[in-house]
């Protein structure tokens, strides 16, 4: 519909912002394509916020560390990165002697939510020219290079063999930390399980912000059909300023913290390439930590998808740009 023409770039409409409330302005605009808007989610769509990746941290078990008194305050501090979650774990698995001190033992993630930990952590697949704004592939060099090694941390892969050695290790220790959407947050709660939500963790103190990924493959989106009038503007807006209400009830299911439920909610991100399909990169990612990919082989693979994707993601910039 975007490439086709049929629907209207809303940034160009008099009396239309997504900064005002109801609409989930970050996503907004990392879905815009050559700062034109075509694709909205906001709170009137509980699918962003269900889909979003969390930490989610047992709370019972926190109990028996430091995590149990300061955790919330380490994340709402804007201090809550890999490092602390090691920390943590770290602690945990010091009150158990019959395992050893990797702190992945402490966590459990799926390869799954690679992708989500590696944006998180601020690595990109994708940058863009200064003056022109083409879309162009990333370098995977020493920034992209250090997220993947510690997502690899994260998953407990400390070498750079590669192999089909399998991520499940025979020690046990019930997770500290698991990755996951808040929608499984809900279910969990529901059943009375003890859990909460933090963000997804920072690569550093210094990076501005968190980054919680939104699996858009489940998210649905507002749109506004090119040539029509202010009637249909005029109803969606009613749609996204009447859903408040929503968003802070569906987070209130989702989150036991109401500064920490709007923290990851303004920290939800979508990724353009993978709305457009563009690299498949979460099978890539997933497929790394799977086989235990080492930096260099993971480096040729991510610059071959970016590469791919940037050159797609280009075409269909220019495409809309001349109305085709």
């Amino acid at each position: 519909l975007i490439l086709s023409g049929s629907l209207a770039d809303l940034s160009s409409i008099s009396g239309f912002s997504a900064s005002d409330p109801g609409y989930s302005e970050k996503v907004v605009s990392e879905l815009a394509v050559g700062e034109k808007i075509y694709l909205l989610s906001g709170d009137a769509t509980p699918s962003l916020i269900r889909s979003a990746s969390a930490v989610l941290i047992n709370t019972e078990i926190a109990k028996n560390i430091m995590a149990g008194s300061n955790i919330n305050n380490v994340a709402l501090n804007h201090h809550f990165t890999y490092e602390a979650m090691q920390k943590y774990a770290i602690e945990l698995i010091s009150l158990n002697s019959s395992v050893g001190k990797d702190p992945a033992t402490a966590m459990s993630i799926d390869p799954s939510f690679a992708i989500d930990l590696y944006f998180g952590l601020g690595g990109n697949f994708i940058s863009y020219e200064n003056v022109t704004g083409i879309p162009q592939p990333a370098a995977f060099g020493e920034k992209n290079k250090n997220v993947y090694n510690v997502l690899r941390e994260l998953f407990g892969i400390s070498d750079e063999e590669t192999g089909d050695e399998s991520l499940a290790t025979t020690e046990y220790i019930t997770p500290l930390f698991t990755v996951a959407t808040l929608g499984e947050l809900e279910g969990l709660l529901k059943e009375n399980a003890p859990f909460s939500a933090l963000p997804m963790p920072k690569m550093n103190v210094i990076q501005k912000d968190y980054r919680s990924s939104a699996d858009i493959s489940v998210i649905s989106f507002t749109a506004l059909p090119k040539g029509k009038g202010e009637n249909e503007l005029a109803a969606m807006e009613l749609i996204y300023k009447s859903s408040e209400n929503l968003k802070n009830s569906v987070l209130g299911l989702c989150t036991s913290n109401e500064e920490m439920g709007q923290l990851i909610y303004e920290s939800i991100g979508c990724d353009i390439l993978s709305f457009f399909g563009y690299g498949d990169l979460s099978s890539l990612m997933s497929s790394c930590i799977v086989e235990r990919t080492g930096e260099k082989a993971f480096a040729l693979k991510a610059s071959e998808r970016s590469r791919a994707a940037a050159t797609a993601l280009s075409i269909t910039k220019d495409k809309i740009e001349q109305g085709k």
